[in-house]
């Protein structure tokens, strides 16, 4: 299942950060991991990682246990999975258009029409859908 464009920006503002993608790849090469662990292997002070940490797990990349005072985390399949569908969607070349929209300005700059500014676009488009509805 897709997620919803605000959910996948949530992500992708995750995955935009080198700190955030350095703690992620590290768990993803280690498995669940301890946050003591983790602050040494990406070199953060408890603080920083505490937040990023956060962010990926609010853009559900990342799940956590405790266990008495340790916190492990680890990434979560699901969430990644998610990801990975929303993103293959997103980037699937098929659904690249081969030609501009009808009656973009696109297509009409292509017809040889240049019209002058987004009023001469609406102006054009409204006489070739009166042309079309007389036609």
């Amino acid at each position: 299942m897709r997620q919803p464009p605000t959910q996948l920006s949530t992500v992708l503002k995750a995955l935009a950060d080198s700190t955030r993608l350095r703690v992620l790849t590290t768990l993803l090469e280690r498995g669940e991991t301890c946050v003591c662990e983790l602050s040494e292997e990406c070199d953060c002070s408890a603080p920083t990682l505490s937040f990023h940490l956060g962010k990926l797990s609010a853009a559900g990349l990342v799940t956590s246990r405790k266990v008495g005072k340790w916190v492990f985390y680890r990434p979560d399949a699901d969430g990644i999975a998610r990801v990975r569908e929303s993103l293959a969607g997103l980037l699937d070349a098929s659904r690249t258009p081969e030609r501009p929209l009808p009656g973009s300005a696109s297509c009409l700059c292509a017809d040889g029409c240049l019209p002058a500014g987004v009023e001469g676009l609406r102006e054009l488009r409204r006489e070739r859908t009166e042309n079309a509805s007389q036609a």
